[in-house]
């Protein structure tokens, strides 16, 4: 008897410094949206994928997000709103998110079709890129200078691996004490897009003219590229780049003579889908 009371009393014990199975297997607590109060509006969201539909009342400072439940692939939920400005959206489950802002008014069914970045980027869309140069002139005793390189653009994005840019771009190099080079140029790139949209090389050229301050213009080809391209944010939309160029300039108004840059180029810029 005295036995089987220890025994008891042991596992007793055990059982207050161990947590039951119950307690471990609790779910998160997951932050749920209020109840409305006062006057409402419908609100319609249609998904590409799976995720978690998310809002944000624009009416209040720092307003929260509030989880409002779960969308399938391809399918719609929709939302009773209170009357205002919202921010509403879904944080897809495969990563990424689209969020769009509407006015939520007890007078009509306001409708909502959200995109991934993969359909939001089809098309021509604006893009630039800002760049900040570091080049070393070859033909002149190998002296390196800086300066800067701005493009701008249309990207043709497509259901492919491959996007189309074409735009102009304008450059400016300044090598030791000499007179500045001024670019002006056409260009054409091919990027390659990764499954995930994220590391985005390409390869292309640029074909235009150099002009000193003091000279004529003469005509000049970059051949340009990068291994080190990203598209980042939730829709791949924010780029840094640090590409490499080696341009050709052709001195047809001097002594003929073909004059080489190579050039590091470290950039931020954004395509607008």
């Amino acid at each position: 008897m005295r036995i089987s009371r220890t025994i008891s009393g042991l596992l007793l014990g055990l059982a207050a410094l161990v947590p039951s199975a119950a307690f471990a297997q609790q779910p998160p607590v997951v932050m749920t949206a209020p109840t409305p109060t006062g006057p409402t509006g419908a609100v319609i969201i249609h998904s590409p994928l799976s995720g978690e539909v998310i809002t944000q009342n624009l009416q209040l400072p720092n307003p929260p997000r509030e989880h409002r439940g779960r969308v399938m692939d391809g399918g719609s939920i929709t939302l009773d709103l209170p009357v205002g400005s919202w921010r509403v959206g879904v944080e897809y489950d495969s990563g990424g998110s689209d969020y769009r802002e509407v006015h939520v008014d007890p007078s009509f069914r306001a409708e909502v079709t959200l995109q991934t970045y993969t359909t939001a980027r089809l098309g021509p869309h604006f893009s630039f890129m800002a760049y900040g140069t570091l080049f070393d002139a070859i033909d002149l005793d190998n002296s390196w200078g800086g300066g800067g390189l701005l493009k701008a653009g249309v990207n043709f994005g497509s259901a492919g691996s491959v996007d189309i840019q074409l735009g102009g771009a304008g450059a400016i190099r300044v090598v030791g004490d000499s007179d500045p080079f001024g670019e002006g140029s056409l260009y054409a790139d091919a990027v390659w897009n990764t499954s995930s949209h994220i590391y985005r090389p390409y390869v292309g050229a640029r074909i235009g003219a150099y002009v000193n301050v003091f000279a004529d213009p003469v005509p000049a080809i970059t051949l340009e590229g990068s291994l080190l391209h990203f598209s980042l944010g939730s829709r791949r939309n924010f780029e840094v780049d640090f590409g490499q160029d080696l341009t050709l300039m052709f001195d047809t108004v001097n002594d003929g003579g073909v004059y080489g840059f190579f050039g590091l180029n470290l950039g931020l810029g954004a395509t607008f889908y």
